[in-house]
């Protein structure tokens, strides 16, 4: 299979944002690493690698004297000790361009998890599961008439 890396454009690149009931604020984005194109079985597909990057703030005092400090890279399904509710306070919607097409990328967190672990603030470590939902748009033709 060869593969054919395309130049792209970031047009806008923000986070969402998701109040979780223990008071944090989750906020997650996925952004584009790579766009291409390669054969496959004869046929031209296109493909994205996407990487998820995400923060908590926390601006309210919780008790975290019987968690454990971890890296929050280290924190596994495992450590997960309950689903918290949560609201979403900012849906973005990310946009990229190639040469020939608007790339969408809209995520959706469905689910988050407070675990048993602390980071180096002494902030308790939340996992999530999400859904990105990526749209490809083909840009429209013009030609001009002389």
């Amino acid at each position: 299979m060869d593969r054919e890396h395309l130049a792209f454009s970031v047009i806008r690149e923000e986070f969402s944002e998701y109040k979780v009931e223990n008071g944090q604020i989750l906020r997650a984005k996925p952004i584009v690493m790579d766009v291409y194109t390669e054969d496959k079985d004869g046929k031209k597909l296109g493909g994205l690698e996407l990487k998820e990057i995400s923060f908590v703030i926390t601006e309210v005092e919780i008790d975290t004297s019987s968690y454990e400090f971890a890296e929050t890279s280290a924190v596994t399904e495992e450590h997960q000790t309950k689903e918290l509710k949560f609201t979403t306070v900012k849906r973005s919607v990310n946009v990229y361009e190639t040469d020939k097409t608007i790339i969408l990328v809209a995520p959706e967190i469905t689910k988050i998890f407070l675990t048993n672990k602390k980071d180096k603030t002494s902030s308790p470590i939340l996992r999530y599961v999400s859904d990105t939902n990526v749209n490809v748009v083909d840009k429209p033709y013009s030609s001009k008439v002389h």
